[in-house]
């Protein structure tokens, strides 16, 4: 191997690729989970003051859906996160 400046940096990063990865991508889904958490308060408050109509009921379930995903994803993937 040449030497170099940053030699033992990327001999390091070589050796724990898997371990980095295992913690970074769970971290990255964590993040982007809580990031969608106030835009799915905001949109289920703004349906909350529309009328009942047969759309709204539609929308009504995706957002059950939407609460579901987005909650089951915070709980997975810090599950995930913190196993490493």
């Amino acid at each position: 191997m040449k030497k170099s400046p940053n030699s033992l940096f990327l001999m390091v990063m070589c050796t724990l690729k898997k371990p980095i990865i295992a913690t970074v991508l769970p971290r990255i889904a964590l993040t982007s989970f809580n990031f969608c958490q106030p835009f799915l308060v905001e949109r289920a408050v703004l349906l909350s003051q529309e009328p009942v109509t047969p759309h709204s009921r539609n929308v009504g379930y995706g957002m059950i859906g939407a609460y579901f995903i987005v909650y089951m994803g915070i709980a997975i993937s810090m599950g995930q996160y913190q196993v490493y």
